[in-house]
């Protein structure tokens, strides 16, 4: 089973975030943009959608679920 995807915007010092990232984390794949360290992201967007890449992964808008 394919795990789901949801982009969650917030901030570093959100540890409400980190609770349910935690708590989740086998039935959920997040992917965490924390603003106040918005240099360290590439976002890209084009004709055929989005996409948002760290140092360790990316999500884009096909493979997307939910936002947060």
């Amino acid at each position: 089973m394919e795990l789901k995807k949801i982009l969650i915007i917030t901030s570093s010092v959100d540890e409400t975030v980190s609770y349910i990232m935690k708590k989740y984390s086998e039935i959920v794949d997040f992917f965490r943009v924390d603003v106040d360290k918005f240099s360290e992201y590439r976002f890209c967007i084009g004709n055929s959608g989005w996409s948002i890449s760290d140092k360790y992964s990316t999500i884009d808008s096909k493979s997307i679920y939910s936002i947060y």
